[in-house]
Protein backbone atom coordinates (compact mmCIF):
# COMPACT_ATOMS: atom_id res chain seq x y z
CA UNK A 1 0.00 0.00 0.00
CA UNK A 2 1.75 3.59 -1.34
CA UNK A 3 0.84 6.84 0.70
CA UNK A 4 -1.28 7.65 -1.80
CA UNK A 5 -4.41 8.69 -1.25
CA UNK A 6 -6.91 5.48 -1.38
CA UNK A 7 -9.81 6.29 -3.92
CA UNK A 8 -13.42 7.16 -2.69
CA UNK A 9 -16.41 9.07 -3.84
CA UNK A 10 -16.34 12.93 -2.48
CA UNK A 11 -19.67 13.87 -1.78
CA UNK A 12 -20.56 18.06 -1.55
CA UNK A 13 -23.86 18.89 0.64
CA UNK A 14 -24.59 22.08 1.17
CA UNK A 15 -26.43 22.43 4.14
CA UNK A 16 -26.62 20.36 6.85
CA UNK A 17 -29.68 18.70 6.32
CA UNK A 18 -28.47 17.52 2.94
CA UNK A 19 -25.36 16.31 4.51
CA UNK A 20 -27.28 14.53 7.60
CA UNK A 21 -29.45 12.84 4.96
CA UNK A 22 -25.81 11.74 2.73
CA UNK A 23 -24.71 10.38 6.05
CA UNK A 24 -28.20 8.31 6.37
CA UNK A 25 -27.96 7.27 3.16
CA UNK A 26 -24.10 6.42 3.06
CA UNK A 27 -23.41 4.40 6.39
CA UNK A 28 -20.04 3.84 5.13
CA UNK A 29 -18.75 7.68 5.03
CA UNK A 30 -16.81 10.05 6.71
CA UNK A 31 -17.76 13.47 7.08
CA UNK A 32 -14.15 16.10 5.73
CA UNK A 33 -13.83 19.89 7.00
CA UNK A 34 -10.28 20.78 6.59
CA UNK A 35 -8.74 17.22 5.96
CA UNK A 36 -5.67 17.91 8.00
CA UNK A 37 -6.19 14.63 10.23
CA UNK A 38 -8.12 12.55 7.56
CA UNK A 39 -6.78 12.79 4.91
CA UNK A 40 -3.04 11.78 6.17
CA UNK A 41 -5.05 8.69 8.33
CA UNK A 42 -6.27 7.67 5.01
CA UNK A 43 -2.80 7.95 3.32
CA UNK A 44 -1.64 5.64 6.28
CA UNK A 45 -4.84 3.64 5.03
CA UNK A 46 -6.32 4.18 8.75
CA UNK A 47 -10.25 2.98 8.51
CA UNK A 48 -11.05 3.88 5.37
CA UNK A 49 -14.31 4.45 3.99
CA UNK A 50 -14.91 4.30 0.29
CA UNK A 51 -17.59 7.67 0.80
CA UNK A 52 -16.30 11.27 2.32
CA UNK A 53 -18.81 13.78 3.10
CA UNK A 54 -17.45 17.14 2.44
CA UNK A 55 -18.90 20.07 4.45
CA UNK A 56 -17.01 22.70 2.63
CA UNK A 57 -20.48 24.27 1.26
CA UNK A 58 -22.06 24.20 4.02
CA UNK A 59 -22.05 28.26 4.96
CA UNK A 60 -24.22 27.52 8.03
CA UNK A 61 -21.50 26.02 10.28
CA UNK A 62 -19.20 29.10 9.84
CA UNK A 63 -20.95 31.46 12.71
CA UNK A 64 -18.25 32.54 14.96
CA UNK A 65 -19.55 34.44 18.03
CA UNK A 66 -19.02 34.89 22.05
CA UNK A 67 -22.16 32.75 22.05
CA UNK A 68 -21.56 29.95 19.34
CA UNK A 69 -19.04 28.51 17.13
CA UNK A 70 -19.39 26.76 13.94
CA UNK A 71 -17.76 23.53 13.28
CA UNK A 72 -16.14 25.26 10.01
CA UNK A 73 -14.35 28.15 11.66
CA UNK A 74 -11.10 27.84 11.27
CA UNK A 75 -8.92 27.49 13.63
CA UNK A 76 -6.39 30.71 12.32
CA UNK A 77 -10.42 32.60 12.43
CA UNK A 78 -10.58 31.48 16.43
CA UNK A 79 -6.73 32.50 16.98
CA UNK A 80 -7.29 36.18 14.84
CA UNK A 81 -10.66 37.04 16.20
CA UNK A 82 -10.59 39.87 18.39
CA UNK A 83 -14.18 39.28 19.72
CA UNK A 84 -12.68 36.31 20.97
CA UNK A 85 -9.59 38.15 22.52
CA UNK A 86 -11.16 40.24 24.18
CA UNK A 87 -14.25 38.68 25.45
CA UNK A 88 -12.46 34.75 25.60
CA UNK A 89 -8.57 35.01 25.33
CA UNK A 90 -8.73 31.47 26.20
CA UNK A 91 -9.62 30.22 22.94
CA UNK A 92 -7.54 32.24 20.69
CA UNK A 93 -4.68 31.80 23.23
CA UNK A 94 -4.94 27.45 22.55
CA UNK A 95 -5.43 27.60 19.04
CA UNK A 96 -2.42 29.56 18.55
CA UNK A 97 -0.58 26.62 20.05
CA UNK A 98 -2.10 24.16 17.08
CA UNK A 99 0.12 22.95 14.74
CA UNK A 100 1.53 25.79 12.43
CA UNK A 101 0.05 28.35 10.43
CA UNK A 102 -0.66 26.35 7.28
CA UNK A 103 -2.82 23.76 9.24
CA UNK A 104 -4.60 26.14 11.02
CA UNK A 105 -5.48 27.88 8.12
CA UNK A 106 -7.61 24.61 7.14
CA UNK A 107 -7.79 23.08 10.02
CA UNK A 108 -11.64 23.83 11.52
CA UNK A 109 -12.66 23.86 15.37
CA UNK A 110 -14.91 20.42 14.12
CA UNK A 111 -12.18 18.35 12.98
CA UNK A 112 -10.15 19.30 16.19
CA UNK A 113 -13.39 18.60 18.54
CA UNK A 114 -13.21 15.00 16.13
CA UNK A 115 -9.41 14.58 16.08
CA UNK A 116 -8.49 10.76 16.06
CA UNK A 117 -6.69 10.13 19.21
CA UNK A 118 -3.17 8.52 18.60
CA UNK A 119 -0.95 5.94 19.37
CA UNK A 120 3.10 4.78 18.61
CA UNK A 121 1.23 1.99 17.31
CA UNK A 122 -1.40 3.36 15.10
CA UNK A 123 -0.26 6.78 13.86
CA UNK A 124 1.81 4.36 10.83
CA UNK A 125 2.23 3.03 7.84
CA UNK A 126 0.30 0.05 7.07
CA UNK A 127 3.58 -1.79 6.16
CA UNK A 128 5.07 -0.81 9.91
CA UNK A 129 1.50 -2.00 11.30
CA UNK A 130 1.39 -5.12 9.47
CA UNK A 131 5.07 -5.91 11.10
CA UNK A 132 3.49 -5.46 14.60
CA UNK A 133 0.43 -7.78 14.00
CA UNK A 134 -2.03 -4.50 13.65
CA UNK A 135 -3.55 -3.11 16.59
CA UNK A 136 -6.89 -3.19 18.37
CA UNK A 137 -7.75 0.17 16.80
CA UNK A 138 -6.76 -0.66 13.49
CA UNK A 139 -7.26 -4.01 11.83
CA UNK A 140 -6.03 -5.82 15.03
CA UNK A 141 -7.61 -7.15 18.08
CA UNK A 142 -5.47 -6.58 20.92
CA UNK A 143 -3.80 -3.24 22.30
CA UNK A 144 0.15 -2.80 22.00
CA UNK A 145 0.61 -0.61 24.48
CA UNK A 146 -1.31 -2.58 27.55
CA UNK A 147 -1.28 -5.99 26.34
CA UNK A 148 -4.86 -6.95 26.34
CA UNK A 149 -8.05 -7.31 23.89
CA UNK A 150 -10.87 -5.53 26.32
CA UNK A 151 -9.41 -1.94 25.79
CA UNK A 152 -7.50 0.73 23.30
CA UNK A 153 -5.21 3.00 24.99
CA UNK A 154 -5.03 5.73 22.48
CA UNK A 155 -3.73 8.84 23.64
CA UNK A 156 -6.21 12.05 23.18
CA UNK A 157 -4.40 14.38 21.45
CA UNK A 158 -6.44 17.39 20.77
CA UNK A 159 -6.07 20.86 22.43
CA UNK A 160 -9.32 23.24 22.14
CA UNK A 161 -11.38 20.36 23.66
CA UNK A 162 -9.78 21.31 27.36
CA UNK A 163 -10.11 25.18 27.11
CA UNK A 164 -13.96 24.99 25.97
CA UNK A 165 -14.75 22.20 29.04
CA UNK A 166 -13.22 24.58 31.36
CA UNK A 167 -15.45 27.92 30.24
CA UNK A 168 -18.68 24.94 30.04
CA UNK A 169 -19.54 25.04 26.53
CA UNK A 170 -21.84 22.16 24.88
CA UNK A 171 -21.50 20.52 21.40
CA UNK A 172 -24.35 20.46 19.02
CA UNK A 173 -24.79 17.43 17.16
CA UNK A 174 -27.08 16.69 14.03
CA UNK A 175 -28.65 13.46 12.50
CA UNK A 176 -31.30 12.63 10.39
CA UNK A 177 -33.02 11.93 13.27
CA UNK A 178 -33.04 15.47 14.88
CA UNK A 179 -30.35 17.58 16.57
CA UNK A 180 -28.93 17.62 20.15
CA UNK A 181 -27.38 19.29 22.60
CA UNK A 182 -24.58 17.86 24.60
CA UNK A 183 -22.15 19.45 27.51
CA UNK A 184 -18.49 18.69 26.26
CA UNK A 185 -17.43 16.81 29.26
CA UNK A 186 -20.29 14.72 29.08
CA UNK A 187 -19.72 14.09 25.37
CA UNK A 188 -16.40 12.97 25.87
CA UNK A 189 -17.33 10.75 28.54
CA UNK A 190 -14.74 12.01 30.77
CA UNK A 191 -15.57 10.80 34.36
CA UNK A 192 -16.98 7.48 33.03
CA UNK A 193 -13.38 7.22 31.06
CA UNK A 194 -11.20 8.73 33.79
CA UNK A 195 -13.38 5.53 36.41
CA UNK A 196 -12.81 3.27 33.16
CA UNK A 197 -8.75 3.72 33.68
CA UNK A 198 -9.12 2.16 37.22
CA UNK A 199 -11.74 -0.48 36.88
CA UNK A 200 -10.42 -1.93 33.53
CA UNK A 201 -14.04 -1.29 32.04
CA UNK A 202 -13.27 -1.81 27.87
CA UNK A 203 -15.51 2.00 27.71
CA UNK A 204 -15.44 4.46 26.67
CA UNK A 205 -11.19 4.11 25.71
CA UNK A 206 -9.46 5.26 22.33
CA UNK A 207 -12.17 4.25 19.96
CA UNK A 208 -15.19 4.88 21.98
CA UNK A 209 -14.12 7.95 23.02
CA UNK A 210 -17.18 10.29 22.81
CA UNK A 211 -21.04 9.89 22.61
CA UNK A 212 -21.54 10.95 18.76
CA UNK A 213 -23.52 8.07 17.37
CA UNK A 214 -22.70 6.88 13.70
CA UNK A 215 -24.71 8.92 11.65
CA UNK A 216 -24.60 12.34 13.85
CA UNK A 217 -21.92 15.27 12.79
CA UNK A 218 -20.76 18.28 14.74
CA UNK A 219 -22.23 21.70 13.97
CA UNK A 220 -20.56 23.38 16.51
CA UNK A 221 -20.43 24.58 20.25
CA UNK A 222 -22.67 26.71 22.17
CA UNK A 223 -20.96 28.71 25.22
CA UNK A 224 -22.86 30.04 28.29
CA UNK A 225 -23.70 33.48 28.85
CA UNK A 226 -21.33 33.68 31.89
CA UNK A 227 -18.65 31.82 29.85
CA UNK A 228 -16.97 35.62 29.44
CA UNK A 229 -16.64 35.67 33.42
CA UNK A 230 -14.84 33.27 33.73
CA UNK A 231 -10.58 33.77 33.82
CA UNK A 232 -8.97 30.62 31.90
CA UNK A 233 -5.74 29.63 31.10
CA UNK A 234 -4.50 26.55 28.52
CA UNK A 235 -0.92 25.30 29.13
CA UNK A 236 0.54 22.53 26.60
CA UNK A 237 3.86 20.60 27.18
CA UNK A 238 5.31 19.17 23.71
CA UNK A 239 8.71 18.53 21.90
CA UNK A 240 8.32 21.29 19.61
CA UNK A 241 6.67 24.58 20.52
CA UNK A 242 6.33 24.87 16.66
CA UNK A 243 4.13 22.07 15.33
CA UNK A 244 3.82 18.76 18.16
CA UNK A 245 0.83 17.51 19.48
CA UNK A 246 0.31 17.70 22.68
CA UNK A 247 2.06 15.60 25.29
CA UNK A 248 0.62 17.04 28.35
CA UNK A 249 -2.46 19.59 28.36
CA UNK A 250 -4.08 21.69 31.51
CA UNK A 251 -6.94 24.01 31.05
CA UNK A 252 -7.58 25.75 34.14
CA UNK A 253 -10.74 28.58 34.58
CA UNK A 254 -11.47 30.64 37.46
CA UNK A 255 -14.60 32.73 38.37
CA UNK A 256 -14.28 35.47 41.16
CA UNK A 257 -16.79 36.49 43.71
CA UNK A 258 -15.27 39.42 45.43
CA UNK A 259 -12.31 38.31 47.25
CA UNK A 260 -13.07 34.73 47.35
CA UNK A 261 -13.24 32.26 44.60
CA UNK A 262 -17.10 31.95 43.43
CA UNK A 263 -15.76 28.90 40.80
CA UNK A 264 -13.04 26.48 39.52
CA UNK A 265 -12.60 24.45 36.71
CA UNK A 266 -9.54 22.21 35.86
CA UNK A 267 -9.33 20.04 32.98
CA UNK A 268 -5.70 17.41 32.66
CA UNK A 269 -5.52 17.21 29.03
CA UNK A 270 -3.68 14.31 26.67
CA UNK A 271 -2.60 12.03 29.43
CA UNK A 272 -5.80 9.01 28.89
CA UNK A 273 -8.25 8.23 26.56
CA UNK A 274 -10.04 11.78 26.81
CA UNK A 275 -10.20 15.14 28.65
CA UNK A 276 -9.57 14.56 32.58
CA UNK A 277 -11.82 16.33 34.63
CA UNK A 278 -10.69 17.54 37.76
CA UNK A 279 -13.49 20.10 39.16
CA UNK A 280 -13.63 17.72 42.06
CA UNK A 281 -10.07 18.86 43.40
CA UNK A 282 -11.06 22.15 43.68
CA UNK A 283 -14.25 21.96 45.35
CA UNK A 284 -12.97 23.19 48.59
CA UNK A 285 -11.49 26.49 47.02
CA UNK A 286 -14.80 27.66 46.42
CA UNK A 287 -16.17 30.59 48.75
CA UNK A 288 -12.50 31.34 49.96
CA UNK A 289 -9.55 33.17 49.45
CA UNK A 290 -7.04 31.36 47.04
CA UNK A 291 -3.62 30.60 48.55
CA UNK A 292 -0.59 29.41 47.34
CA UNK A 293 -1.12 26.24 49.79
CA UNK A 294 -4.49 25.85 48.51
CA UNK A 295 -3.04 25.31 44.70
CA UNK A 296 -0.56 23.35 45.68
CA UNK A 297 -2.50 20.80 47.08
CA UNK A 298 -4.67 20.83 44.44
CA UNK A 299 -1.81 20.28 41.89
CA UNK A 300 -0.38 17.62 43.98
CA UNK A 301 -3.83 16.03 43.98
CA UNK A 302 -4.08 16.54 39.99
CA UNK A 303 -0.93 14.50 40.32
CA UNK A 304 -2.20 11.56 41.85
CA UNK A 305 -5.38 11.66 39.90
CA UNK A 306 -4.08 10.98 36.22
CA UNK A 307 -2.98 7.76 35.08
CA UNK A 308 -0.80 8.32 31.38
CA UNK A 309 0.75 5.31 29.27
CA UNK A 310 3.56 4.70 27.97
CA UNK A 311 2.49 5.83 24.05
CA UNK A 312 3.75 9.60 23.67
CA UNK A 313 7.33 10.23 23.48
CA UNK A 314 7.77 11.26 26.89
CA UNK A 315 7.90 9.02 29.61
CA UNK A 316 4.64 8.88 31.69
CA UNK A 317 6.30 9.60 34.61
CA UNK A 318 7.92 12.74 33.05
CA UNK A 319 3.86 13.84 32.15
CA UNK A 320 2.72 12.95 35.38
CA UNK A 321 4.93 14.80 37.21
CA UNK A 322 4.60 17.76 34.92
CA UNK A 323 0.72 17.75 35.53
CA UNK A 324 1.63 18.57 38.73
CA UNK A 325 3.99 21.80 37.64
CA UNK A 326 1.29 23.47 35.60
CA UNK A 327 -1.36 23.21 38.04
CA UNK A 328 1.23 25.05 40.14
CA UNK A 329 1.80 27.65 37.64
CA UNK A 330 -1.22 28.41 36.90
CA UNK A 331 -2.11 31.11 39.10
CA UNK A 332 1.36 32.98 38.45
CA UNK A 333 0.59 33.23 34.68
CA UNK A 334 -3.51 34.08 35.48
CA UNK A 335 -2.32 36.62 37.95
CA UNK A 336 -4.63 34.64 40.83
CA UNK A 337 -2.53 34.87 43.49
CA UNK A 338 1.03 35.99 44.50
CA UNK A 339 4.29 34.53 42.34
CA UNK A 340 6.05 33.05 45.20
CA UNK A 341 4.58 29.21 44.22
CA UNK A 342 4.90 30.22 40.86
CA UNK A 343 8.19 30.93 41.17
CA UNK A 344 8.75 27.63 43.23
CA UNK A 345 6.67 25.43 40.64
CA UNK A 346 9.23 27.58 37.61
CA UNK A 347 12.25 26.07 39.62
CA UNK A 348 10.80 22.67 40.35
CA UNK A 349 10.15 22.45 36.52
CA UNK A 350 13.61 23.64 35.45
CA UNK A 351 15.35 20.96 37.83
CA UNK A 352 13.25 18.18 36.19
CA UNK A 353 13.53 19.06 32.61
CA UNK A 354 17.50 19.67 33.56
CA UNK A 355 17.69 16.19 35.05
CA UNK A 356 15.72 14.59 32.05
CA UNK A 357 18.20 16.14 30.08
CA UNK A 358 21.07 14.97 32.32
CA UNK A 359 19.80 11.88 32.35
CA UNK A 360 19.71 11.61 28.31
CA UNK A 361 23.05 12.64 27.73
CA UNK A 362 24.28 9.93 30.27
CA UNK A 363 22.78 7.55 28.26
CA UNK A 364 24.13 8.86 24.84
CA UNK A 365 27.60 8.17 26.21
CA UNK A 366 26.90 4.77 27.94
CA UNK A 367 25.40 3.70 24.54
CA UNK A 368 27.36 5.30 22.35
CA UNK A 369 30.30 2.35 21.96
CA UNK A 370 27.06 0.13 21.33
CA UNK A 371 24.93 2.35 19.31
CA UNK A 372 28.28 3.08 16.83
CA UNK A 373 30.03 -0.37 16.19
CA UNK A 374 33.59 -0.22 14.78
CA UNK A 375 34.53 -2.87 12.30
CA UNK A 376 37.40 -3.08 10.52
CA UNK A 377 36.81 -4.64 6.91
CA UNK A 378 39.92 -6.95 5.69
CA UNK A 379 42.28 -5.32 3.35
CA UNK A 380 45.36 -6.50 1.09
CA UNK A 381 48.90 -6.25 2.87
CA UNK A 382 50.22 -3.20 3.00
CA UNK A 383 46.86 -1.32 2.75
CA UNK A 384 45.95 1.01 5.62
CA UNK A 385 42.32 0.17 7.61
CA UNK A 386 39.96 2.54 7.84
CA UNK A 387 37.33 1.93 10.25
CA UNK A 388 33.71 2.24 9.43
CA UNK A 389 30.17 2.25 10.93
CA UNK A 390 28.11 -0.38 10.30
CA UNK A 391 25.45 0.68 9.31
CA UNK A 392 22.94 -2.25 9.67
CA UNK A 393 19.30 -1.25 10.50
CA UNK A 394 19.63 -2.24 13.88
CA UNK A 395 22.29 0.22 14.79
CA UNK A 396 20.68 2.49 12.28
CA UNK A 397 17.64 2.44 14.78
CA UNK A 398 20.01 2.98 18.10
CA UNK A 399 21.25 6.08 16.72
CA UNK A 400 17.90 7.59 15.70
CA UNK A 401 16.49 6.35 19.28
CA UNK A 402 19.17 8.42 20.65
CA UNK A 403 19.00 11.23 18.30
CA UNK A 404 15.51 11.17 19.01
CA UNK A 405 16.25 11.51 23.22
CA UNK A 406 18.65 14.17 23.04
CA UNK A 407 16.19 16.58 21.19
CA UNK A 408 13.02 15.71 23.44
CA UNK A 409 14.76 16.75 26.72
CA UNK A 410 15.85 19.97 24.92
CA UNK A 411 12.80 20.98 22.95
CA UNK A 412 10.28 18.87 26.23
CA UNK A 413 12.24 22.04 28.73
CA UNK A 414 11.56 24.88 26.37
CA UNK A 415 7.84 23.30 26.31
CA UNK A 416 7.38 22.88 30.24
CA UNK A 417 8.80 25.91 30.97
CA UNK A 418 6.65 27.99 29.11
CA UNK A 419 3.77 30.05 30.13
CA UNK A 420 1.94 29.59 26.88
Amino acid sequence: MSLLLPPFELHHPTSVKEAVQLKADLPDADFVAGGTDLLPNYKWGLNVKRHVISLARVQELRELTTQRIGALVTLTQIEKSGLLGEKLPVLPATAKQIATPLLRNAGTLGGNLMLENRCFFFNQTYFWRESKGFCKKAEGDACLVVPQKEKCYATFSADMPAALIALGASVDLASARGERKVPLAQFYDCDAAHAASRSGSPRPDGIHRNQKAPDEMVTGVDLPRDATAWRATYKKLRLRDSFDFPELGVAAAIRWDGQNVGGFRLVANALETTPVVLDKLGADLVGKPLTDEAIQRVAKDAEAAVRPVKNTYLPPSYRKAMTRVFVETWPAFAGSVSHSAGAKAFLRSSMATAWYAWSTVLLSFTSWKRCLRIVRPRSRPGTPRAPTVSHTPRNRMRVSTLFLLRNSAAAGSRGCTSPR
